[in-house]
């Protein structure tokens, strides 16, 4: 996976690129190329979420890497191999002129993506002081791994209640 230090470096220099960086089975394109993808390749749902080491907001969009040959067929892609990302595909745009504001309120506009766990957390917590007695009344060191299962079983109904 690169670094999302390095990413953000590259893309701060990057005026005209969509870079997509190979993350396992998927391409990923940060920040202004993923902006340039939006607008130029396909609508996709973009994902904004909070880097927290690099205290800093980052946009990102991800595709399967075997969706790269139908999204970009009308358009001239490069491969480059990055030392410290590895591949990395590259489609310039050289007559997009760049302009910073339109990326700045496009990207303020993006919401703020809610994770999975957030979502769960949302369902647990009007029955968390139930949840924490059924927790705390549960002797597991006298349960078997099976009575175990179970009890997380039902804890889980609690939870999509």
């Amino acid at each position: 996976m690169a670094q999302l230090s390095y990413i953000l470096q590259m893309e701060s220099e990057n005026k005209n690129e969509i870079r997509l960086y190979s993350e396992g089975l998927f391409y990923k394109a940060y920040e202004y190329s993923a902006y340039l993808f939006v607008k130029h390749i396909a609508a996709f749902r973009v994902k904004k979420r909070l880097v927290k080491s690099l205290k800093t907001e980052m946009v990102s969009i991800g595709f399967p890497k075997s969706s790269l040959s139908r999204l970009f067929a009308d358009f001239d892609v490069g491969v480059l191999e990055d030392e410290k990302n590895g591949e990395v595909v590259v489609c310039s745009f050289d007559n997009e002129p760049f302009v910073d504001e339109c990326f700045c309120d496009w990207k303020r506009e993006q919401p703020f993506g809610e994770t999975d766990d957030s979502k769960c957390l949302n369902k647990v917590q009007p029955a968390t002081s139930e949840i924490v007695q059924l927790i705390n009344s549960f002797q597991i060191e006298q349960k078997t791994p099976m009575e175990c299962m179970l009890f997380l079983s039902e804890l889980k109904k609690h939870c999509s209640k």
